[in-house]
């Protein structure tokens, strides 16, 4: 069997890399690609990923595959953090960097726990009360006005927002859709 060439980004809330396995069907070899730091940024007082520059880096580790000529690329998987994610508008454009988990607070989960009761929310989602799950962070979002909110006509988690600049394929994965 010919050995079959599979690239993971594995990306972290403060770093990232790509790792390369090559597979002969017995034996899986694995070798670190590129490694570079995952950046935010705080605008006004939001702390915000830079989705562009992770991308950018993502294509790098692409272009050095391709520098080693060693076959095609058969397969790609994107692992991130959790409840971080961006939104796309009717055309598909990102509306705006995708904001940090790193920047919830509590007043959120107790504004959210008033509407929909902890008990409820957990048994309909799974997930437990914490400060930077994604609905908190849309419940903010919605309290504060924000015009990307209402224009938005798609939300994708990290892994499938990178996946999607990537492909132009929306999907969101199952696992990454229960966070």
């Amino acid at each position: 069997m010919a050995k079959r060439n599979l690239l993971a980004f594995d990306l972290g809330a403060s770093n990232g890399r790509a790792i390369l396995g090559r597979f002969d069907g017995e034996r899986l070899e694995m070798e670190e690609l590129h490694r570079f730091e995952t950046p935010s940024t705080d605008l006004n007082g939001v702390l915000y990923w830079d989705a562009p520059a992770i991308f950018t880096h993502m294509k790098g580790a692409l272009a050095k595959f391709a520098a080693l000529d060693q076959g095609p690329l058969q397969g790609l998987g994107i692992d991130t953090w959790g409840v971080d994610y961006g939104l796309l508008d009717k055309n598909g454009n990102l509306l705006g960097l995708p904001r940090c988990y790193r920047d919830a607070t509590d007043q959120d989960v107790e504004a959210v726990h008033r509407i929909v009761p902890q008990r409820t929310l957990f048994q309909r989602t799974g997930i437990n009360a914490m400060n930077y799950n994604t609905a908190y962070q849309l419940y903010r979002r919605k309290r504060e006005g924000d015009g990307a909110l209402s224009a938005a006509k798609t939300l994708l988690f990290m892994p499938d927002l990178l996946g999607y600049f990537l492909t132009g394929e929306k999907a969101t994965e199952y696992t990454i859709a229960t966070t």
